[in-house]
């Protein structure tokens, strides 16, 4: 670290102590209240107490501060509850307090802090959006309807695996294990195969997935200090934007293409056997109010971050 880079860091540093004690005189009283904790070190809190696993941090400092403890995470306070009878009071008797949350800085990726059912605050909306997920997209119904594609889709991959095993050939697990799942999604939400096994049609979709998921799991400063959101000093959302969107123009191609479809088809609400877009756009022509397109988009862009990035 040159002498320039470690000046700019020190005056960051400062600005940052000078904020977090004015801001701690400010709310002094207040702290009094919470539950107890470690104590926090200047500007930084509690960070370092996380470690490179957090969960394990979090309960060994449980048995020390007790199930139900304050940290202060930069200039974030944040109160850890360990205890599953904390956790139901707080759930079932205290559910409306607790139902929003804070909105971390990669949730506003692309304004998806405003459509995402994830991120958006409990009223009218996240009850729609809410009521629609349960009912269109994890009702019983279609999970079940989704139970014969899920497995004609684990046998390909069977048949993948067995016809390398004979030819000799070479198999990328990680390649074929993301085929499939990204298989058996697209049939569930759009009927047809996104990519195949001895080809790289689904690479773009891959790489912009795998990409979005590191940068939303990697820690953000501006989230332990809510002072540099407008600056993004790792530059986070920046390169966020670029992948999200990429996601989305794919999204956005394959709705445009059933919406053109339906309309050739002349028959406006489809009335065959419906696939969760159909059923989507279905809602939409209905009342575009209540599910606009961008309403679909961020809902297939989380249920593709959800599924497609799980190890």
């Amino acid at each position: 670290m040159d002498y320039v880079t470690f000046f700019f860091v020190l005056c960051i540093l400062t600005f940052l102590y000078v904020i977090t004690i004015n801001s701690s005189r400010r709310k002094s009283c207040n702290t009094a209240r919470l539950p107890p904790g470690s104590y926090p070190l200047p500007v930084i809190g509690n960070i370092f107490e996380l470690g490179k696993e957090p969960h394990n941090s979090l309960a060994s400092l449980s048995k020390t501060y007790g199930p139900l403890m304050s940290l202060k995470l930069g200039s974030i306070i944040t109160i850890v509850v360990s205890s599953p009878k904390i956790a139901k009071e707080i759930l079932l008797h205290h559910d409306l307090s607790f139902s929003s949350r804070s909105i971390p800085d990669a949730g506003r990726m692309i304004n998806h802090h405003l459509f995402s059912m994830v991120w958006l605050p409990v009223g009218d909306k996240w009850r729609r959006l809410r009521r629609i997920s349960k009912e269109h997209l994890f009702s019983l119904q279609q999970l079940d309807a989704g139970k014969l594609p899920r497995s004609e889709k684990i046998k390909k991959l069977l048949d993948h695996v067995h016809e390398c095993s004979i030819n000799n050939k070479p198999i990328n697990i990680g390649r074929a294990a993301f085929t499939t799942s990204l298989n058996v999604l697209s049939n569930f939400i759009f009927s047809t195969d996104m990519a195949r096994y001895e080809s790289f049609e689904s690479q773009e979709f891959e790489d912009a997935i795998c990409a979005l998921a590191d940068i939303v799991g990697k820690p953000n400063l501006a989230d332990f200090f809510p002072l540099l959101k407008q600056f993004d000093p790792q530059g986070l959302i920046r390169k966020g934007n670029v992948y999200a969107v990429k996601l989305m123009n794919i999204l956005g191609s394959i709705v445009d293409e059933r919406v053109q479809v339906r309309a050739k088809s002349s028959v406006g609400l489809s009335s065959t056997s419906h696939d969760v877009l159909d059923l989507l756009l279905d809602l939409n022509l209905k009342n575009e109010s209540e599910l606009s397109r961008n309403d679909i988009l961020h809902m297939l862009l989380v249920i593709s971050m959800f599924f497609l990035s799980l190890p």
